[in-house]
């Protein structure tokens, strides 16, 4: 985890009446640098000198520091409490700061006009204000909660700042800690399910155990692919049932931070961490896709999801070497006795017995199953049950790439929604061209963050780069 040292009085160091060898610069002095506003962890921001810094703990601290109209972020920051500023696009409100607004007669969300579902609808919007906590926000606008950006925005503000650049604030299980990258748990005690015992959270500490190498023989090729890798796996849907549409493609793309530890013989396991899922429309011909409907993931969702494990047989580690993994299963939103073979509960079932104990509140919304937001001309929360079964069918390009197709077979149900207009019967498919579902593997630094393959993977050269089919 990226977190500052106390910050020291540039008047005490002034006060020195001694001085002997050179001075010492801010790093060697324990200041972390920085380069996103939010890498810097609970109560901390990027300053303008680039390095992790904390001013207050609440607005309080403000005052003492001559700013007593400023608010105390989340991040640790005083921030003045400006009247709102109207924006067209992110830019337009400075680092670290978001524009966030209203369409003008969809009232989908937008940041800039370009963003609104009907041609030439406008986008009515202003720089987000500041916050600490959610009273910061009231008063400034329907539906606004003080986020973890520090900012006070709308549900949805996920679909322009992925999750993966947060360090967790707290945690319920060790999956969460380890978008902090391998080696790190949750320091609760936990049950069974690994969970935190109820009613407790703990902190994301760091535990090196995670980083230990696996125990199969150096000689094997398999070994030589052991450590942290990144992976883009492309999911491309075609729903069918949507109000307005009868036909949407979207893509459902993954970034996800694999461990890969070599135990025994030529076998690899991989650990997986899901850390961002961006929902994407796309057109079959190419044109620009219709932004009617669209979905964003919260962050909350993510942060519910547990590693998902599987492992590849890899006798050969040149060139063109298959890569073929099992299948996973991974059952979102219910608990099942036997979930490879259970039926997914239904809408029929929750409305016949809202308490089913097939029901799962994973995400611990209060909402039945996962909750995902959408957005457009249609807006609201959509309560999910999901199974997904997944394998890895591809080849090794060398050493530090790896690429293929997806086996894949989803299943999604709607059980409800925030809004009656909102529940309908959907069918979801994979696409049919093989080569839009697919996978790319690149290997990080050990100690990668989800941040860090962010940002990897938003550099437009990145092997990780979206593509919308293997080529």
């Amino acid at each position: 985890m990226r977190t500052s040292v106390p910050i020291l009085s540039l008047a005490l160091l002034a006060g020195c009446g001694l001085e002997q060898g050179a001075p010492l610069g801010l790093e060697e002095l324990g200041y972390l640098p920085c380069s996103d506003p939010w890498e810097c962890g609970p109560g901390r921001f990027c300053n303008p000198d680039g390095f992790c810094a904390a001013e207050c703990r609440h607005s309080g601290d403000c005052a003492l520091l001559g700013q007593p109209e400023a608010v105390c972020t989340t991040l640790g920051r005083c921030v003045a409490a400006t009247r709102p500023r109207a924006c067209q696009g992110h830019a337009e409100c400075g680092f670290g700061g978001l524009c966030q607004g209203r369409c003008a007669s969809s009232g989908a969300l937008c940041a800039e006009d370009a963003e609104c579902p009907w041609p030439g609808e406008g986008c009515l919007a202003s720089c987000a204000a500041p916050c600490g906590l959610d009273d910061d926000c009231l008063g400034l606008g329907e539906g606004l909660d003080c986020t973890p950006l520090g900012l006070c925005l709308p549900p949805g503000w996920e679909r322009w700042v992925s999750p993966a650049a947060l360090p967790p604030l707290d945690c319920r299980r060790d999956s969460q800690c380890q978008a902090l990258g391998w080696g790190h748990a949750c320091d609760c005690a936990t049950e069974e399910d690994g969970r935190c015992a109820p009613g407790q959270t703990g902190r994301c500490v760091e535990d090196p155990g995670d980083l230990l190498p696996g125990a199969g023989p150096a000689g094997r090729p398999a070994h030589a692919f052991e450590g942290t890798w990144g992976m883009r796996l492309n999911m491309a849907m075609v729903t069918l049932g949507l109000p307005l549409l009868q036909r949407q493609t979207t893509n459902a793309s993954n970034l996800i931070l694999v461990k890969l530890r070599h135990q025994a013989g030529d076998r690899l396991e991989l650990t997986e961490k899901l850390c961002d899922l961006g929902m994407t429309n796309f057109s079959d011909s190419g044109e620009p896709p219709s932004d009617l409907i669209h979905v964003t993931i919260p962050a909350t969702f993510l942060a519910a999801l547990p590693l998902v494990r599987r492992s590849v047989e890899l006798p050969s580690a040149g060139a063109g070497a298959p890569w073929r993994s099992d299948q996973s299963l991974e059952v979102r939103g219910a608990a099942l006795t036997a979930p490879a073979l259970d039926p997914l509960p239904d809408r029929a079932d929750f409305e016949a017995d809202p308490r089913d104990p097939r029901f799962l509140d994973q995400d611990e919304d209060g909402r039945v199953g996962m909750t995902t937001l959408t957005d457009g001309v249609l807006r609201g929360e959509i309560y999910v049950v999901q199974r997904v079964r997944l394998a890895l069918d591809g080849r090794v390009v060398d050493g530090d790439r790896v690429q293929g197709l997806v086996r894949l077979v989803t299943e999604e149900k709607l059980i409800s929604s925030s809004k009656r207009e909102l529940v309908y019967d959907i069918q979801t498919s994979v696409h049919p061209e093989p080569e839009r579902t697919h996978f790319r593997m690149q290997r990080l630094d050990e100690a990668a963050s989800c941040a860090d393959l962010v940002r990897e993977a938003g550099r437009a050269a990145s092997w990780l780069h979206p593509l919308e089919r293997l080529p």
